[in-house]
């Protein structure tokens, strides 16, 4: 059952207790989802089925709102019975279920932390089912104006109450919104550590931007040492003012290392503000369709055209560059 796996998602990468907002990780608090439903697992597997049920209904369900897209009564029977929980402990859980599931129906917070949530797993099916690179390159673009949003929603709740959600105001669909801030793991991690004590947010939430702090310096950069690739400089879609006079370079490019494996846009400024502002300008925050008339959708359709590469992407990085400029890098 594919719900049952998410849940058992939230069982892996749990370390040592370290020391906060460093480059250490953190244990799972034992009365986290992920500590109790790793050990009701590990009971199951050594047939200890009443200890692993006893287990299991002490996760909150909120937990099981959170991790199981459209959870609703009816999903409860089929977890009851990989649990194998008695007839009693059903009752029991689903009078408590019921609680939650009906409280969360009217908490605002939970349902527009839900409702984002539904958009972002939706938008990301949609990039995954996309016919070509166009296509796909529109979808990404979509993505990218939601996840700007819900970003804005998110720190502006960690502002106002200096505390990361609970699980009664949606503190897994939150992470799930926020983890698509790889530029800025730090925003997250002081207040994620308090939760992850308290048990109201998960040890691998905080480990993930922990590790993704350690990497991100050296992501992009280090994709930029692979060899074979070309950059040609593209900057003037930043204008949205197609490249007339680097489209020899482009075509060149294609035509000699097709099929391309993959595309990266890289917008190279003194501050992400200039980037950021630049993401909001409608030619590049409201590209959604095939046809398209601006300048960065004409040149996916002539890329498309000649060499469909894998996938497109876009990032940042930070420069000393008087003026911002965005360089294309073909990777064959």
């Amino acid at each position: 059952m594919k719900y049952l796996i998410l849940l058992c998602s939230l069982c892996t990468g749990i370390t040592s207790h370290a020391n906060p907002y460093g480059d250490t990780l953190l244990s799972n608090n034992p009365n986290s989802a992920s500590y109790i439903l790793n050990m009701a697992d590990s009971l199951l597997e050594t047939k200890d089925s009443i200890q692993a049920a006893a287990y299991f209904l002490k996760v909150d369900p909120y937990t099981l709102l959170g991790t199981i897209d459209d959870m609703a009564p009816d999903k409860l029977n089929d977890i009851f019975d990989h649990y194998k929980i008695s007839q009693t402990g059903r009752d029991l859980y689903t009078r408590k279920f019921m609680a939650c599931y009906e409280a969360a129906a009217k908490n605002e917070v939970y349902q527009t932390f839900k409702r984002m949530h539904t958009e972002d797993q939706a938008i990301r099916r949609a990039i995954d089912d996309a016919p070509d690179s166009i296509a796909r390159a529109t979808e990404w673009q979509k993505m990218g104006e939601f996840d700007s949003v819900h970003r804005i929603y998110v720190l502006e709740y960690l502002k106002k109450h200096n505390k990361w959600p609970t699980p009664e105001d949606g503190s897994y669909l939150a992470y799930i919104l926020v983890w698509h801030d790889r530029l800025h793991p730090e925003r997250y991690l002081p207040l994620l550590y308090k939760a992850v004590v308290s048990g109201s947010a998960e040890a691998i939430w905080y480990n993930n931007f922990v590790e993704l702090k350690r990497d991100k310096a050296m992501g992009m950069q280090k994709r930029l040492t692979y060899p074979n690739k070309v950059a040609i400089d593209v900057s003037s879609l930043i204008n949205d003012v197609y490249p007339s006079k680097s489209i020899k370079l482009v075509d060149k490019a294609l035509k000699e290392h097709c099929p391309v494996k993959d595309i990266y846009f890289v917008f190279y400024s003194q501050n992400k503000a200039t980037f950021e502002k630049a993401l909001c300008t409608k030619h590049w925050a409201t590209a959604r369709t095939l046809d398209d008339d601006s300048a960065h959708m004409e040149l996916y359709r002539h890329i498309d055209k000649m060499c469909t590469p894998k996938s497109f992407a876009l990032d940042y990085l930070p420069s000393d560059f008087k003026k911002p400029k965005l360089i294309m890098y073909l990777f064959y």
